[in-house]
């Protein structure tokens, strides 16, 4: 069992604790070095797992950014390659392991001894090590590099070497037939051979230091008046020059050549049909023998001659994909292995040692020699993972995904405590805990909602279907008397519960649920729903917030049955839209929601009045938020009793990650690591806070973190204090061009409060009016909306308004820096967004109509009179003076006559555009 006495040590905010989930793609290996351990290596998603499957202990090898397709393992169990594969080819690489066993309570060291970055033409779909481990074969997946579709390199590796690259590459495309190359295999009786299997052929590659010659063989179902279906492995017969190559209708293909011609003439011998119709999957050499597994889930042995030695049925219950030994004895001492005691047949030369088989239904099996017994070592999600909820009160996490299975772990122990198999139709999705840890309810992919008992898993409501489409969230309230959900339709659906008392002490409450009302508020996506009460004193109520940028308040005091009221509409945004809220911490005497937008910004809004009273520049590591969630670990107080500090986790598109509440907009605030290589689809965290979860979705793998707030806090204060983090964010820092143009700025404006006409002695102050601030602001090139404005001064307004009940009227050049910083765009203003919006300006089928435009302007969103629209066009298209005579002075009204003679049909969007940003 992982204790926190073996960890190591944590340089991270969060490190990774456990890994759930292992890739089906990629084959298991038995990484068993005697009978006192038995141990597995994995892929899980981006990571490898070393699995001591006696003491349930995880040794993690990280290191790579993207999935790992491949995986490789010397035969005395030392050395580990992994390999992972992505588009970006610079974002590749193979990494190989040193697996010294370094302390027997612990398990091996996992330390990397080599990566090898390039050129592997966006990563590997197969690797191989040959018999003595010097060597490294990578085969490159299709069509990178700019090479012609389908192309991919098979790159030899003398990988020990200090700076290696390869010795040679083969470029697979020039001597290639078929579809794209999947195997990559050394000959380990002689290193010079290796093969690379396609789906209907082989190429055969002869290499030394200096020079390497192939060819490739193909087959048909013409050759045999058969089909013999399409290729998916192959394998070197151990002690011979014979090739066999599996299929998926059960055939093996064997390949031979002269020894003394080479490999330019290997052809087909013959066809042996092992099993007709079921697909071969696996082939494994064991000595002199062969070992196969089918998609039937059983195993057979064979000698050389391709005679069945053992046949063992029901190994497996879905396709298997890896069969793997421990660490090999010599073959004496298997030939010598014992047969069972009750076999009452003369005893064979050969026995079955003990194996290791893995499924495409992500199971891990022990098998025995004898085939008696059969262990299950890992049961994992086969499909989507998505769904996570923990417990809100013990050590308990709930997992469940497409493949219909729900599981509940203890995250500690690291144990299933419950099991439930879904039908296949019914996918799950989203999973939540009540607040007394008693219920579990569970939405389904096509609208279904169950509310389960969180200990058998057996249901006590359900099932409940009143949405048409996905349930994408579920909510309890704190005293469980409702339970709402949000769903795929935009609609929002509330369920009232019945407390019953049962069970044996006749304390436990168990809730009944049953449908209350439904509306479709949001025209677009919902993003997120909770429940929430202002200070604990008001009536609870209900919130969603939607992609349409509404935030909805429910009046549940005065909802009946089919009657959901809406108490409260506010529109919370102006261009960016919300992807998710929570309630803010108590840190203040308000109380405040915190909304993430699209924008890279984090607002608090006040719950009451939905003012947005502070916004601050949120974590940018190239997405914008997805979800965020508060740690509910003890508050940590400052020596001198004033601030107060929180933790809240929070994911991005494929990354997880800590802020320090409460928010100023300082980028040390926050750090992030990549959580999965495609999208993280959901995060929880534990009752305690020393754990966070993230689900992958895709990878179907879910990843435990430990949470470690002292690195954060370290981090912080690397990072700087008072003003000095704010300055990195200014171009060129406090000693740049830039700052000095924001102290002359902030100046000018204290002259312009004055009066410029002014001629009396100056009053000198280190703040200005707030008035003065939008000027400024336009004046360093940041040109903010009327609403992005008033939102502004609000800010600064409402400052210190709870604290000391008066508004504030200035601000000091510290706050002006922090107020830019922190509203200006997150990366700024690119040309490709104004092209975009000026599209409507084309003369084009999708084009506006000058009329129609003229009137958004002066009647739509914040308006504009004639004379200023008559201003800014011609500022915008350089009309003066000097361009025609007629507009020396843009007119006081303007109708649309005049309005296309400042705006042309021939003045296009590009052209436009070119106008603005002085670009083509």
């Amino acid at each position: 069992m992982s204790s926190d006495k073996h960890k190591p040590t944590d340089h991270h905010c969060l490190s990774m604790h456990w890994a759930y989930g292992l890739n089906t793609q990629v084959p298991a290996h038995n990484m068993t070095l005697s009978d006192s351990r038995t141990s597995v290596l994995y892929s899980c998603s981006n990571t490898a797992v070393w699995y001591d499957c006696l003491a349930e202990r995880e040794v993690l090898l990280q290191g790579h950014r993207n999935e790992i397709t491949c995986v490789a393992v010397s035969a005395d169990k030392k050395w580990v390659v992994t390999a992972d594969a992505q588009e970006t080819v610079s974002s590749c690489s193979v990494i190989v392991w040193d697996m010294r066993v370094m302390d027997r309570e612990k398990g091996p060291e996992a330390t990397p001894v080599q990566i090898l970055y390039k050129p592997l033409y966006g990563g590997c779909t197969s690797i191989d090590l040959n018999s003595d481990s010097k060597f490294l074969a990578t085969l490159s997946c299709a069509g990178q590099q700019g090479e012609e579709i389908g192309s991919q390199v098979l790159s030899i590796w003398e990988w020990s070497v200090s700076d290696p690259s390869p010795l040679h590459e083969v470029i697979l495309n020039d001597i290639s037939a078929g579809g794209q190359l999947m195997q990559v295999l050394f000959n380990k009786s002689d290193n010079s051979q290796l093969l690379c299997t396609g789906r209907s052929e082989v190429a055969f590659v002869e290499w030394n230091k200096l020079s390497y010659k192939s060819s490739v063989q193909t087959a048909s179902g013409q050759d045999f008046n058969r089909a013999i279906g399409e290729f998916t492995l192959s394998q070197f017969v151990p002690d011979s020059p014979n090739v066999l190559t599996l299929t998926s209708e059960g055939n093996i293909l064997v390949w031979t050549s002269p020894s003394q011609v080479g490999v330019q003439l290997k052809r087909v011998l013959k066809l042996y049909q092992h099993s007709e119709g079921v697909a071969l999957t696996c082939i494994q050499s064991l000595y002199s023998y062969l070992v196969l597994g089918n998609a039937r889930g059983e195993v057979s042995f064979l000698d050389r001659d391709l005679k069945l030695t053992q046949w063992k049925e029901k190994v497996a219950a879905g396709p298997i994909n890896s069969i793997s030994f421990a660490m090999s004895v010599s073959e004496r001492k298997l030939q010598k292995h014992q047969l069972p005691r009750e076999t009452t047949i003369q005893q064979s030369k050969f026995s079955v040692p003990n194996f290791m088989a893995g499924t495409m239904d992500s199971e891990l099996v022990h098998v025995t020699g004898d085939g008696h017994s059969i262990d299950k070592l890992k049961e994992e999600h086969s499909s989507f993972l998505c769904a996570l909820s923990a417990h809100p009160s013990q050590d308990l996490v709930a997992m469940g995904g497409y493949s219909g299975k729900l599981k509940v772990w203890d995250y500690t122990r690291h144990k299933v405590l419950a099991t439930r198999q879904f039908p296949s139709d019914c996918l799950v999705f989203c999973l939540t805990y009540d607040s007394s840890g008693g219920g579990l309810a569970v939405g389904m992919l096509d609208g279904t909602l169950y509310v389960l008992d969180s200990i058998t898993l057996c249901t006590v409501s359900g099932p409940l279907k009143f949405s048409h489409e996905c349930v994408t969230k579920i909510v309890f309230s704190p005293d469980n008397r409702y339970l709402a959900l949000c769903d795929a339709d935009c609609c929002v659906v509330v369920f009232s519960g019945t407390a019953a008392v049962g069970g044996s002490n006749g304390k436990t409450v168990d809730w009944t649920y049953s449908y209350l009302a439904k509306y479709r508020s949001h025209y677009k996506p919902i993003v997120d729903i909770l429940f929430y009460s202002e200070g604990g004193k008001n009536p609870i109520s209900l919130y969603s917030l939607g992609w349409d940028r509404l935030l909805i308040r429910y009046d549940l005091a005065t909802t009946s049955e089919n009657d959901l009221v809406i108490g409260e509409m506010v529109r919370i945004e102006q261009s960016a839209c919300p992807t998710c809220f929570l309630p803010y911490p108590p840190l203040t005497k308000e109380s405040f929601f915190l909304v993430a937008n699209n924008q890279f910004k984090l607002r608090l809004y006040n719950s009451s009045t939905a003012m947005c009273r502070h916004t601050v520049l949120g974590p940018a590591y190239g997405d914008p938020l997805q979800r965020m969630v508060m740690l509910p670990q003890p508050v940590v107080r400052s020596k001198k009793g004033e601030q107060v500090t929180r933790y809240m986790a929070f994911i991005t598109h494929d990354k997880v990650g800590m802020a320090v509440i409460p928010l100023s907009g300082n980028p040390y605030h926050y750090m992030a690591t990549i959580a999965h290589p495609g999208q993280v689809v959901n995060l929880v965290t534990s009752h305690d806070g020393r754990y966070v979860f993230t689900a992958g979705g895709e990878d179907c793998c879910a990843f435990q973190w430990r949470v470690n707030p002292g690195i954060l806090e370290a981090h912080l204060r690397l990072g700087g204090t008072d003003m000095n983090p704010f300055y990195e964010l200014l171009e060129g820092g406090r000693s740049g061009e830039f700052y000095r143009e924001m102290e002359e700025q902030f100046y000018y404006a204290q002259l312009r409060s004055q009066g410029i006409e002014h001629n009396s002695e100056r009053q000198v102050s280190t703040t200005i009016f707030i008035d003065q601030i939008p000027s400024v602001l336009r004046a360093l090139g940041f040109f903010p909306s009327e609403q992005e404005i008033a939102d502004l001064l609000n800010e600064v307004k409402f400052s210190e308004y709870v604290e000391t009940g008066q508004h504030s009227t200035s601000i000091d050049l510290e706050g002006f820096i922090r107020l830019f910083v922190n509203h200006r765009p997150a990366y700024g203003l690119h040309p490709f967004h104004l092209e975009e919006a000026l599209q409507l300006l084309g003369d084009g089928a999708d084009g506006v109509d000058r009329g129609e435009f003229l009137e958004m302007l002066e009647n739509g969103g914040e308006r504009m009179t004639e004379a200023e629209l008559a201003d800014c066009l011609a500022t915008v298209l350089g009309l003066t003076s000097g361009d025609d005579p007629d507009l020396t002075d843009p007119p006081s009204s303007i109708d649309d006559d005049s309005f296309g003679t400042l705006l042309p049909e021939e003045i296009t969007a590009d052209k436009l555009s070119e106008k603005l940003l002085g670009v083509n």
